[in-house]
Formats: C-alpha cells, structure tokens, sequence
C-alpha cells in the first residue's frame, strides 16, 4: 500500500511509518530496500489481534471493532432468545408426553381391570351354571331313583285315564277328602295332556302330595293309626309325587324305559 493509505489506516496516537530500521536490518544494506529506498515498519494496532482460528477477523478501526463486537453482541443475544425459546418448547413437549403416558397407562390399566372384571364374572357365571347343571342332574337322578323305587303298579295308578286306586285309609277319611279329590283330578289332567304338559300340573301334583303327606301325620298324631296301613299310605303318596316327574307317553312300557335311565 502506499504509505498515505498505511498513515490514514493506523490509529491517530500511532506512530508513522519509520524510515530507518534502527539496526534491525543487515549490515550490507543498513536496512534499505531493494530499490534502495527505506524500509518501513508497520506499527501495530492499539487491540491484540484475534487468533487464526477465530471466524473473527482483524478490525483496523476503533469504530469497526466497536461495530463489529455490537453485532457479535446482538447475535448472541438473538441467539440466547431462540434457544430459550426452543427449551421452553422442549420442556412443553416433555410435559405433554408425559400426560399422555399417564393418561395411556392409565387406560391400559383400566382396560385391564374390565377384562379381569369379565373374565372373572365369566367364570362365577360358568361356575354358577356348572353347579346349577349338577343339581339338576342330581335332583332328576333322585326323583328318577324315587319314582322307580315307589312306583306304582297299573291297577293302581292308570297312566292312561289318570285314575287312582286309593288305600282305605285316605279314601274313607274326611280329613282328606278335599286333597284326594284334587289329585283326582291333576291326573286325570295331567293324562290328557299327555307330552304337551309344561310341568304345571306335576309342580301342583308335587305341592299336594307333600300337603296330604303334612296332613295325614297331623291326623295320625291325633287318630293313632295303625302302623303298616300308615306307612303303606306314605309310601302310596311318594309312589305319586315322584311318579308324575316320570309321567309316561305311551304306557307302562315308556314310564320304565324312562326310570331306568
């Protein structure tokens, strides 16, 4: 550069640029050029000098270094803005995966505790119906078991025409003249129904002959009857109650086939 551009570059308190090289140079030329004129010194700049490796570079002027350090200043300023901004943003996003990962644990546990809830009304309702299968199966076991066990021969109990042969005892007595003429007449029914009969005349048999049953032990208490007509009354009573469980279709033949299963 020339040296009115080097004068007009360097801080007003430096010093120009020195015409002699106070010794510095080699003894051949005292410090001249090439050309022969003077060699000159740069003088340095009142702020170090930045490092090679900083993306900063070298400011000749006071107002350029100020210039340059403002906008260094607002950068990092803008700079501190976004990233404040951008953790705020992550802290958000961390809160809400988190409500959302409670919020779907907890779904998860309440779908959870439905399924269990289910599944264990499942298996009360699977137990509740395997026992209520076995009583029944039990109960018509017994009553099958009974009927065969009282059964009562044709010339008593006509499965045809639903009459009924009655003992002595219960016939000629009138404390049970109304309960004999009821079950009279839900044989005679209960024979003309036939496999159409949906169980309500057996149920009204079966609550009859436990009431003539209740009945002829209260008239036994009082009256005394002799042992063997007595208990034959019971048995013939039994020998109804159960029989009409087992009521045949066709005969004698379908009332055994059916007992002995």
């Amino acid at each position: 550069l020339p040296a009115a551009a080097l004068i007009a570059a360097t801080p007003v308190d430096a010093q120009m640029w020195a015409g002699s090289n106070d010794g510095a140079g080699d003894g051949a030329n005292n410090g001249a050029a090439p050309d022969g004129s003077s060699q000159l010194h740069y003088q340095q700049p009142f702020f170090p000098p930045t490092a090679p490796t900083s993306p900063m570079r070298h400011s000749s002027t006071l107002a350029e270094g100020y210039l340059r350090g403002r906008s260094n200043l607002w950068q990092g300023y803008g700079n501190y803005l976004v990233l404040r901004e951008q953790a705020r943003l992550l802290r958000d996003q961390h809160y809400r995966n988190r409500w959302e990962l409670s919020l779907q644990k907890r779904n998860e546990n309440m779908h959870m505790k439905y399924l269990i809830e289910q599944n264990y009304k499942a298996a009360c309702a699977g137990a509740i119906a395997g026992r209520e299968a076995r009583a029944r199966k039990i109960e018509q076991t017994e009553k099958t078991r009974y009927a065969q066990t009282y059964r009562l021969a044709s010339s008593v109990l006509n499965r045809q025409t639903g009459e009924i042969a009655w003992p002595k005892l219960l016939r000629e007595r009138r404390e049970f003249e109304a309960l004999v003429a009821d079950l009279d007449a839900l044989f005679r029914q209960l024979a003309s129904e036939g496999p159409q009969d949906d169980g309500l005349y057996r149920d009204r048999i079966e609550r009859t002959c436990e009431l003539l049953e209740r009945t002829l032990r209260e008239t036994n208490r009082v009256a005394g009857f002799d042992k063997l007509p007595y208990d034959a009354c019971h048995r013939f009573l039994r020998g109804l109650k159960f029989g009409a469980d087992v009521w045949p279709a066709e005969g004698d033949a379908a009332a055994t086939q059916l007992a002995m299963k």
